[in-house]
């Protein structure tokens, strides 16, 4: 999940010290900055492997993420914030000013292998859990039954499957 934090700031009459110290969870292997963007969307990948920290140094940006359990909009418009992307959100940068500058720190070089591209739009995810949370009970007696029957598909059963395949099928494929 992306996890937003404030870094340590120092401010006095001459400017403020932002810094980042013990709280990057990985190795810095890689550092790029982006800046001079036009109104195009960036991002549209995860990562295999890399973790990243983004810091908005100038300006702001909206960064989406998605990882496939929770969607999230998170606004970088300090550079006293750090967000941290795991391997497994997806991301975009959308939204960013005239003036933004991102700095983003990775744990792994560049690998375009690393890469898990998408669409513009976030790949939507299902949450098998939220689905199937209203069949819970009825999902749970049918495994139950066939545990306890001590066969995985009586011939009542299997009878019943033949005869009504044709009709799943159909069904099944359309919905593909």
């Amino acid at each position: 999940m992306a996890e937003l934090i404030d870094l340590k700031i120092f401010s006095d009459s001459r400017g403020s010290l932002t810094v980042v110290e013990q709280v990057i969870p990985f190795a810095i292997k890689r550092v790029f900055y982006i800046y001079s963007m036009d109104a195009s969307v960036r991002g549209g990948h995860r990562h295999s492997r890399t973790i990243q920290a983004v810091i908005c140094l100038k300006g702001n940006c909206t960064i989406l993420s998605n990882d496939g359990m929770e969607k999230r909009e998170l606004l970088l418009d300090h550079p006293g914030k750090c967000l941290f992307l795991q391997p497994s959100n997806w991301h975009q940068i959308i939204n960013v000013s005239d003036d933004a500058i991102l700095m983003v720190l990775a744990s792994e070089l560049f690998d375009p292998e690393d890469l898990y591209l998408c669409s513009l739009s976030m790949i939507e995810f299902e949450n098998l859990l939220r689905l199937n949370r209203p069949l819970m009970d009825e999902l749970r007696e049918a495994f139950a039954s066939v545990l306890d029957s001590g066969t995985f598909i009586s011939e009542i059963k299997s009878r019943a499957l033949k005869m009504n395949w044709p009709a799943i099928a159909v069904l099944h494929f359309a919905l593909v």
